[in-house]
This record gives C-alpha cells, structure tokens and sequence, in this order.
C-alpha cells in the first residue's frame, strides 16, 4: 500500500492549534518533528537513562504531518480543506510559513525499517534474536526466543520488556499460568512458557499483535494450547 504523505511547516507554538484542526477535519493521527531538546527533568534515569539526540539548535520551526492512501478518493477534498483552515488561521495565529509539501511514502518501507535497529541480545540466560539472524555458535548453550514483531510492540530491547524478563527470571515457577495483558509480539509468553509456564493467555487491542504473537509462538515451536491469544479487552469481555 502506498500512502501521500502531507507536511504542514508551521511554528513549535502553534502545533496544539494546528492539531486541534486537524482533529476537527477527521485527521486524528499526525507526525511531530521539532528541535525542541528532551527537559532534563523529563528523561528517564538509571541505568535505562534517554541519550539526547544530537539536534540542530531550536529555530522554532515544526513540522506536523498526516497520510493518505494514495487512492483515497477524497483525499484532495481533505487537503483543500486543510489549506482553508490553514489561511483562516493565519489571520489570527502566528503559524509560521504554513505550506504543505506532499510526498509518497510505501508501506513496505516504514513497515521493515526498523529491522535495521534490532540485533540480537541476551538477558541472563535467554538469547533473544531475530528470526532472520542465524544462531551464534558460542551462544548455543543459552535458551534461545526468535521474535519477529513485525509492526507491533516487543522485540524484548525496551527497557521495560528487559525488566519484566528479569522478573520472570527471578520469580516464575514450574507449571504457572501466565496472563500477559497487552501482549505485542508476545515475547514476554513465550520466555514464560520458556522457562517453564504451564500455559499462557495474551490479549491485545491490536489485531497485529494477535498475528504476531501466533507467529513467534509458531516459530519457538510452541503449540496454540500452550499459548492462547485473543483480541480485544479481556476485562470488558468478561464483565
């Protein structure tokens, strides 16, 4: 699927505005990019602490962008509408240059490029590793997960997916039931089954992760017994 992606080149302070229209119009999914820096007061501390990106100095400038489906037939309606509210807004808005540049985004692009950031790892005695790396030979003695999260949450190198592990590590024992709310990619399940869970439920909003969850399960060759996953919130579905 290709996508036109439009940027609006605006002001750093009038991007609450410029969204808040943009929500009005139905475009409730955008794109910030600025220089402002990350507060110090706002990084994360410890050892998990946020490296700050090496920025250009702040200029003020801000760039908000949303997409499109290329074959979205009113696609062009949308945007003259956005162009409209943009000149109305400029006359009681500072909103900077207030142009739009278009450009075509493939899905396959943004959908695989993280594969270039995720290497394999371990956490104790797991070697996690994507499925399309090949096992190291001097690893071949640890509990091996290949994940593959394709576009949902957890290849296991957040800092909060590491944690959990650890826990597990720590505190699981032979033949617990695991519940992983929000299960992503379902890695968390699959190191629990790893280690010795007797049976794992996931559940997730999101029916990529549902995919996913299945696939790693698959490729760990765990069974759908020992791994069930269901979409949607097993709290409202129970009530």
């Amino acid at each position: 699927m290709r996508w036109n992606k439009y940027t609006i080149n605006t002001r750093t302070d009038a991007e609450e505005l410029v969204c808040a229209m943009l929500s009005e119009l139905g475009i409730t999914s955008v794109e910030i990019d600025n220089f402002i820096p990350v507060p110090d007061a706002d990084r994360q501390g410890g050892v998990f602490e946020e490296l700050q990106p090496d920025l250009p100095e702040d200029d003020g400038s801000s760039r908000i962008s949303f997409y499109l489906e290329e074959d979205e037939t009113d696609a062009s309606e949308i945007l003259e509408k956005v162009r409209q509210a943009l000149d109305d807004m400029s006359t009681y808005a500072q909103i900077g240059e207030g142009t739009i540049t278009t450009e075509i985004s493939d899905e396959a692009d943004w959908r695989d490029n993280w594969k270039a950031y995720f290497s394999s790892f371990s956490i104790g005695n797991i070697f996690i590793k994507p499925t399309w790396e090949d096992m190291p030979e001097d690893k071949s003695d640890m509990t091996l997960v290949e994940i593959d999260p394709g576009v949902s949450f957890g290849t296991g190198k957040h800092e909060s997916t590491q944690l959990v592990i650890r826990q597990l590590q720590k505190y699981l024992q032979e033949g617990d039931q695991v519940l992983d709310v929000g299960c992503g990619s379902g890695i968390l399940s699959v190191v629990a089954l790893k280690y010795g869970a007797n049976h794992a439920l996931g559940t997730d909003l999101d029916p990529n992760a549902i995919i996913a969850s299945e696939e790693n399960a698959q490729q760990n060759d765990i069974s759908p017994e020992k791994l069930e996953v269901i979409e949607g919130n097993i709290i409202d579905d129970k009530a």
